[in-house]
């Protein structure tokens, strides 16, 4: 076993509360499966056997009741959190670090992606990488014309610093946009070191990292690090151009010892490396200067989503409306079912859409470019259009759906008309409500 994989879906999904409400954010409807379906489809499309899955203790149950009728031939060892403690994505792979043997893919529950795996694979192996990070260029085109339903918001696109070299993909710099206001500065060393760097403004972090055995090693020594993204996978960049402890020459040229500090990362680099790697550099300043790239012992790789896939986390409300209106194509692509054999279609004009299992819809319905999630029942004469129902939603007769979102266990009354609304959790619709641009709640409703 070369790899192993971990998912982390212990996520609340803080920034679209709205729509995850008190289910699993893994668990959210993307098309006719769930978030973290499509992480563990890559997982097992590349080979992976065995996964292990970081879910909240509370949450235990629901993930591994829903995950083990998947269609997927895997094992699944889940690793609880306690939901009383803040546990960063640092944090949590330090609480499995005695279960990873190997070098890891480590990838989160909302990252849904068709990019090739085996040209980032061939990136971390052919250049001996600590790390390589997978990055997105086309969440903003992706947002083209997206209307997100509910009262009307400006939705910020994330956006990260992304320092490459361009001659060979090194990762050189990292961060976010939201650390500066309207400048930055480059280190000086880098453009010695390197003589070019470009920077991206464009590219999003996609949460996807190939990582060396011996930075999980580290990781669970060090508890400085709480996030990977914000913390850990920076200080891995800076540490590429800093010098490891001197080399103390025993028993002639052929063994080198290390006067280590176990606070330091060159610590945790597996002896039989290091000691090639000392060889190699002898670490005299003259050969560091002039160091080749198989000489270095830390470095890191990007490798940038090509424009013809596809690459999105769905960690906003703006990103899960685009990718259930993309999700038709890449099921299709991923050669999964639109419709569960267990749902039952009565409507002969029904185009473009996702059905999960235990759904019934009746005949005499218009249906084009939606989803439903288990269990949902629409009666007759219903127009549902680019909208999103959860589960058990329940929709009456003569109901009229444009681009809304009705999450779980909500019912829309007979006659009713919602246009770019969102309806909550439980939410019931009274009949012959028209609507345009609101969000529904237990509370009442909001209107612009």
């Amino acid at each position: 076993m070369e790899f192993q994989a971990v998912i982390f879906a212990a996520g609340i999904g803080t920034r679209f509360r709205d729509i995850v409400a008190s289910r699993p954010k893994c668990l959210l409807p993307v098309g006719s499966f769930p978030l973290i379906f499509y992480p563990l489809n890559f997982c097992s499309k590349y080979g992976f056997e065995e996964v292990i899955i970081i879910v909240l203790e509370s949450q235990k149950t629901e993930i591994a009741q829903r995950v083990s009728k998947l269609p997927l031939k895997m094992k699944y060892d889940f690793v609880c959190l306690n939901q009383e403690e803040d546990y960063g994505t640092a944090d949590a792979l330090r609480l499995v670090a005695d279960r990873i043997k190997t070098d890891v893919l480590l990838i989160s529950c909302d990252t849904i992606t068709d990019v090739d795996f085996y040209p980032l694979l061939n990136l971390f192996r052919t250049n001996d990488a600590s790390c390589v990070a997978l990055f997105d260029s086309g969440s903003e085109e992706n947002s083209n014309n997206i209307v997100v339903p509910g009262v009307k918001a400006k939705h910020k696109a994330e956006r990260d610093l992304v320092g490459i070299d361009s001659k060979n993909n090194r990762l050189l710099f990292l961060a976010s946009t939201t650390d500066f206001q309207d400048n930055f500065s480059l280190p000086a060393h880098l453009l010695r070191s390197f003589g070019e760097v470009d920077i991206y403004s464009n590219l999003t972090d996609a949460h996807m990292y190939l990582i060396k055995h011996w930075v999980i090693n580290y990781i669970s020594k060090s508890e400085k690090f709480s996030t990977i993204k914000g913390e850990l996978l920076p200080f891995i960049i800076k540490k590429q151009l800093s010098k490891p402890p001197a080399a103390v020459t025993n028993r002639g040229l052929n063994i080198s010892e290390v006067n280590f500090d176990t606070n330091d990362i060159f610590d945790h680099i597996e002896r039989a490396e290091l000691e090639k790697r000392i060889q190699e550099t002898n670490l005299s300043p003259k050969s560091y200067s002039k160091k080749s790239k198989n000489s270095e012992m830390i470095k890191c790789f990007a490798y940038v989503a090509p424009q013809n896939s596809f690459c999105m986390r769905i960690n906003t409300i703006l990103n899960y409306c685009i990718i259930n209106k993309k999700i038709a194509s890449l099921l299709t692509d991923f050669n999964l079912p639109l419709i569960s054999k267990n749902a039952t279609i009565k409507s002969t004009q029904i185009t473009d859409c996702c059905v999960a299992e235990n759904c019934t819809i009746a005949e005499k319905t218009s249906i084009k470019n939606t989803i439903f999630g288990i269990g949902c029942h629409i009666e007759q004469r219903t127009r549902i259009n680019d909208s999103i129902l959860m589960s058990n939603v329940n929709v009456e007769e003569g109901v009229k759906l444009e681009n809304c979102i009705i999450c779980d266990k909500a019912t829309i009354k007979m006659g009713s008309t919602l246009k770019n609304c969102l309806v909550g959790h439980n939410f019931i619709v009274t009949e012959n409500t028209i609507k345009e641009r609101v969000h529904l709640t237990g509370e009442g409703f909001m209107e612009i």
